[in-house]
């Protein structure tokens, strides 16, 4: 209302023969006002923008939250499966020890042991590789829960620097609405005058 007052009060100035600097400073104060407004609404919806985007994230997220508890319970098994075989491993190499030293003592031209000493060292290597593949397999579901922290970290902090920006404006545009009340003020002064 103090806007649209001023406003007629400039368009009837402007019938005058000569425009007063006060005239045009409070044009200026209200063109100012006008673009930090316009300003603030951008802002506002881009601000909007993001907190959609951040619940349509906080929503990927608990769908991920239950991905990562699905891995996680995967890994545990990977675990469990890697403990076992690793056990199976220690079996299989004392037993690939305990028949080296029969073969040594008793057998040594026995083709019996010799085929089991190959097949028990068979087992050792497939239980070799069976457990490299659960170890990568670990490494990447920790790898995937550690970008999805980054992820939404990212988000807070555009979140957080956008509200600073906004109220950094208001308080500007505070400023300006006093500022133009003063010169209204001496306006209403200097007809008297």
């Amino acid at each position: 209302m103090l806007l649209t007052r001023l406003k007629k009060e400039l368009q009837d100035k402007t019938h005058q023969p000569k425009q007063s600097s006060i005239d045009l400073e409070l044009a200026d104060y209200e063109k100012t006002i006008q673009n930090l407004k316009d300003d603030l609404f951008n802002k506002d919806k881009d601000l909007q923008d993001l907190r959609d985007e951040l619940s349509n994230s906080t929503n990927k997220y608990s769908c991920l939250k239950l991905e990562i508890q699905n891995l996680e319970q995967q890994k545990l098994q990977a675990e469990e499966r890697a403990n076992k075989f690793k056990g199976l491993l220690d079996i299989a190499k004392k037993e690939l020890q305990n028949v080296k030293d029969l073969e040594l003592q008793r057998y040594q031209n026995d083709n019996d042991v010799r085929g089991l000493i190959e097949k028990l060292q068979n087992q050792l290597d497939n239980n070799k590789v069976l457990i490299s593949e659960l170890t990568n397999e670990k490494q990447q579901l920790t790898g995937k829960k550690i970008s999805f922290i980054f992820f939404c970290i990212k988000k807070f902090r555009n979140l957080e620097k956008i509200n600073n920006q906004n109220e950094i404006n208001q308080k500007t545009i505070h400023l300006l609405e006093q500022n133009l009340r003063i010169a209204k003020h001496d306006l209403d002064i200097a007809k008297q005058d």
